[in-house]
């Protein structure tokens, strides 16, 4: 099942309802196939003023809130590209991997999206282009592949308790220190926390909560 969710942002019920629902084998083949209805009623609403009684509403895209495979499937752009500026990453022989040198590359504007400035960027036209709303803008980074995947386990994975010798890479002994406090707070760990903490020797195992625990709760005690 891929869901589509949908929360109004200026009423009394906060929870996101769900306002339409693919079913299949698999993942959709394109956005057009997982988004064609309901992008066509989004954009009947766009189109004309809602009134109920004495009050007049406007129906506006605040955002389209997604992980990062969901964006570049939506935006129908490349995964690996950065969403917020032009910049071309640059391959790593000594790292083995795409690097991104240039910390002031030219931002990436929502007309540039739409014109399809950088070509490399996009896979094909997509079908949210026709809401006329904002791509890039209106569509946030996510927390949970910037942070929590991305700065906090490669902290933890490829810094710290990397294999390849380093000058961040912590002492064995450090390591097992710290995996034995995580082991011991998990007893104590309360239930609004969902995964108790686990040893590092289990860090290729880890989901994203995990990672997030550690930077927020378990990390500065331990």
């Amino acid at each position: 099942f891929w869901p589509v969710f949908v929360r109004v942002e200026e009423s009394s019920r906060h929870e996101p309802f769900l306002a339409a629902l693919y079913m299949g084998d698999s993942k959709p083949e394109n956005v057009e196939v997982y988004m064609r209805d309901a992008l066509k009623e989004l954009a009947s609403l766009l189109e004309v003023v809602l009134q109920h009684g004495e009050a007049i509403y406007a129906v506006v895209v605040h955002a389209f809130v997604c992980d990062m495979p969901a964006r570049a499937f939506l935006k129908c752009t490349k995964g690996h590209a950065c969403e917020k500026c032009m910049q071309k990453g640059v391959y790593s022989e000594q790292h083995r991997k795409v690097i991104f040198p240039d910390v002031f590359a030219p931002l990436r504007t929502d007309k540039d999206f739409r014109n399809m400035v950088q070509p490399s960027h996009h896979n094909s036209a997509s079908p949210l282009l026709e809401l006329g709303i904002g791509l890039v803008s209106k569509f946030p980074l996510d927390y949970m592949h910037l942070v929590c995947l991305g700065v906090m386990k490669r902290l933890l994975v490829h810094y710290w308790t990397s294999t390849v010798p380093s000058a961040s890479k912590l002492p064995v002994g450090t390591r097992e220190k710290i995996s034995e406090k995580l082991v011991q707070l998990a007893v104590n760990t309360p239930y609004e926390i969902q995964r108790h903490p686990r040893s590092l020797r289990t860090l290729e195992f880890w989901k994203a909560s995990e990672f997030r625990n550690f930077l927020v709760y378990f990390g500065p005690v331990v």
